[in-house]
């Protein structure tokens, strides 16, 4: 495995390591963003590498040698990766691809029962009478936001007005995405996990503030927050889709909208982007490697 690959794959492991850390020092809306892409970028990264560098082993296949003109013999010649190596490389990055499509499939599925719940409901809000839904955005347009008629009726007007904001942050900012971008990376990459777990606590976190800004109380902003996650507790669970506003970690977010506005950080975010400039140059660099032993691996008929 040559130096651009286990480069990238260190990168991938800080990001996995460091990035929940980075990510918690960290405005919300700036770590919400940076640790979504990460996620997508180090799960995307850490398969890449995996076929870059199987590329030369699958080409030793008879099939496919004959197709791309390559010579078997010459390819195990000048390919430092042992056959075993890239085998366990491509079984690794099919498995991820497999694991990333699934969950992919499993949040449009949700996301689709989410919207089958409100259509054709002629209001931005939509008041249902089931204690397990709590509060959650929908993002279709111009978006919907969904709160039992419980949660109302243990909401005073100004915290009706929080809970509201927040949800309404959550479509305006495309939380719902960016939290489903780090469960995807999670999945193909389990050692993304705790940044996935992260991410989507920042993206609370930031309509949390969202919240508090438009109230202009963030003690207000706090007791929505407690009251919304322990009318939730009540139900059957998470509603089908969306964005719950329970969500995260409920007693550090309310500790937080009781503490002062957070700061801005530029260190933690200048460290990921540079952790992400090199998971971003490790695969290209890669893949000039890998393009030169396939070069040196063709035939003596073939146009490489």
């Amino acid at each position: 495995m040559s130096w651009p690959s286990i480069a990238g794959l260190l990168a991938v492991t800080l990001v996995a390591g460091g990035g929940p850390r980075l990510g918690r020092a960290m405005r919300p809306d700036h770590g919400a963003v940076i640790l979504a892409l990460s996620a997508i970028m180090a799960a995307a990264t850490t398969v890449l590498l995996l076929l870059l560098v199987a590329g030369p082993v699958v080409a030793q296949i008879p099939l496919v040698a004959r197709l791309g003109g390559w010579a078997p013999q010459r390819l195990r010649a000048v390919d430092d990766v042992p056959t075993w190596l890239g085998t366990a490389c491509l079984l690794v990055a099919v498995a991820s691809i497999l694991a990333g499509a699934r969950r992919l499939a499993l949040e449009l599925a949700a996301l689709a029962r989410a919207r089958r719940l409100v259509r054709g409901s002629p209001t931005r809000l939509v008041v249902l009478d089931d204690p397990a839904v709590g509060a959650f955005a929908v993002p279709v347009r111009p978006g919907r936001i969904v709160v039992s008629a419980g949660l109302l009726r243990r909401l005073d007007p100004a915290e009706r007005r929080a809970l509201l904001a927040h949800e309404t942050s959550h479509l305006d900012h495309h939380h719902g995405a960016l939290a489903a971008a780090g469960r995807v990376a999670a999945a193909m990459n389990p050692l993304l996990s705790a940044v996935a777990q992260v991410a989507a606590h920042a993206c609370e976190r930031w309509a949390d503030e969202d919240a508090a800004a438009a109230v202009g109380d963030r003690t207000v902003a706090a007791r929505a927050v407690a009251v919304a996650a322990l009318h939730g507790s009540r139900g059957s669970g998470l509603p089908v889709g969306g964005v719950a506003a329970a969500g995260g970690r409920v007693t550090q977010r309310v500790t937080a909208l009781l503490a002062t506005p957070p700061r801005q950080r530029l260190a933690p975010v200048f460290s990921l982007i540079v952790m992400m400039c090199f998971m971003a140059a490790a695969p290209v660099v890669q893949a000039n490697d890998t393009d030169a032993v396939l070069d040196a691996g063709g035939t003596a008929a073939s146009p490489h």
